[in-house]
């Protein structure tokens, strides 16, 4: 099973909303109508969730004619190493091994994003 860290920095704040983020823009061949797809995140630091916006806008001549928004509340949950370790010997898992990303190289500390792998008997 894959985990990723979303957030490493200090917990100073319950809640970081970051800006609006603009992560695509392409002209529709057919009218040449540009689509816009912007993002935001808004993390809940001590429980460790992430909610995430994704707004989508049609523009023609400079002008929005249409847009969209898709709210996810929460999207992510994320866990550290040593809580996703846990979670796997909490429920029965043997033979755990911790990986670095998908490969088959051991995660070390700094490894934000890891990989576990386990056996649990079908008794």
């Amino acid at each position: 099973m894959p985990f990723m860290i979303l957030w490493q920095g200090p917990i100073t704040h319950q809640i970081v909303k970051e800006d609006w983020e603009l992560i695509a823009e392409q002209a529709r061949l057919e009218d040449g109508v540009l689509i816009r797809r912007w993002t935001r995140s808004t993390y809940h630091l001590p429980q460790q969730l992430e909610d995430t916006e994704d707004r989508y806008e049609v523009l023609r001549e400079g002008e929005i004619v249409a847009s969209e928004l898709y709210t996810r509340s929460p999207a992510t949950r994320w866990y550290t190493q040593e809580q996703a370790m846990h979670l796997y010997e909490e429920t029965g898992f043997t033979n755990i091994r911790m990986l670095s990303e998908f490969s088959q190289v051991p995660a070390s500390q700094e490894d934000t994003i890891f990989s576990i792998l386990g056996t649990r008997s079908t008794r």
